[in-house]
């Protein structure tokens, strides 16, 4: 019950996070600005910001949506354990509400590109949105992976003359900052720790950052079995391995011939992985695991 009471204090109040309490060292000296919440923005009669036609159609129907979404949250709620599924629906129908409410219909910055370039043609590639990397002093305006280290998978393009494919052409691992360049010193303090820190404002000839702390560590992953496999060969089944991997480094488990249900029950030890940074960075940094199951085909 009291749970429920902060979600139905959240959607009344709004909150954006910017009026959290933070230190001097922190800030490094920049004074954070606290910006009235969303409900009280929205009901404002003069808004501070100029907005077009399309600015204020989507004003209007936000605040249409909130006045639907209050009713319903401050409604007498029935908690009987048998109605837990349904009440779990209507949550997810909020949530869902406010991710559709969040959209912006006219961005203003484009999003950002990552490409792979092989042979000066573009191969693989991954497309972000630039609010999840934008970086502000308000927690409410500050992107979900600013300052994050993230794992990336990237892409095969689609081309006019092949079909489109699903598959998974690289990993990277990379760490995303978009920001003014008043707000450049935050961008170390997000950083992993264990570098050397530039001087400060940085200077255009600054291309990389030296780490002098690292770490090695093993992972042993234990591969048991699978079940019910998508038959790829002419004979209804498959001859099917998986693929592993871990960081930099690689590894396939044997493979099974002719199986749907292959049972392997073997361990790969993945040695000496080394890991740029401490070892309290370690978990954030280390990234996913990326197991995938192939078929096997003899060539030529």
């Amino acid at each position: 019950m009291s749970a429920y009471h902060k979600i139905e204090h959240y959607v009344h109040t709004l909150p954006c996070g910017c009026g959290k309490q933070t230190s001097s060292n922190e800030t490094f000296g920049l004074t954070p600005v606290v910006h009235p919440t969303l409900s009280e923005y929205l009901n404002t009669s003069q808004p501070n910001i100029k907005m077009n036609s399309l600015d204020l159609k989507r004003r209007k129907k936000l605040l249409h949506n909130l006045d639907s979404l209050k009713g319903w949250i401050s409604k007498e709620i029935d908690f009987d354990e048998a109605k837990r599924f349904e009440i779990v629906k209507q949550l997810t129908k909020i949530a869902r509400s406010f991710r559709q409410m969040a959209t912006d219909a006219q961005p203003s910055l484009p999003d950002v590109f990552l490409w792979m370039i092989c042979d000066s043609k573009r191969v693989a590639y991954a497309r972000l949105p630039p609010e999840d990397i934008l970086f502000n002093i308000c927690e409410g305006d500050k992107g979900l992976h600013n300052g994050c280290v993230q794992t990336i998978f990237l892409k095969t393009p689609r081309s006019t003359d092949k079909p489109l494919k699903t598959t998974t052409n690289a990993k990277v691992q990379i760490f995303l900052w978009l920001g003014i360049e008043e707000y450049e010193p935050y961008i170390f303090k997000q950083l992993p720790a264990g570098f050397e820190m530039p001087k400060l404002p940085l200077h255009s000839e600054i291309k990389n950052l030296r780490y002098n702390a690292r770490s090695f560590y093993e992972l042993r992953c234990h591969c048991y079995k699978a079940r019910s496999l998508i038959a790829s060969d002419e004979t209804g089944l498959s001859d099917p391995y998986l693929s592993i991997t871990v960081g930099n480094e690689t590894q396939t488990t044997p493979i099974l011939m002719k199986s749907l249900c292959p049972q392997w029950n073997i361990t790969l030890v993945f040695t000496n992985l080394m890991h740029v940074g401490t070892r309290e960075t370690a978990e954030q940094i280390i990234g996913n695991v990326v197991v995938e199951c192939y078929d096997y085909d003899e060539v030529g």
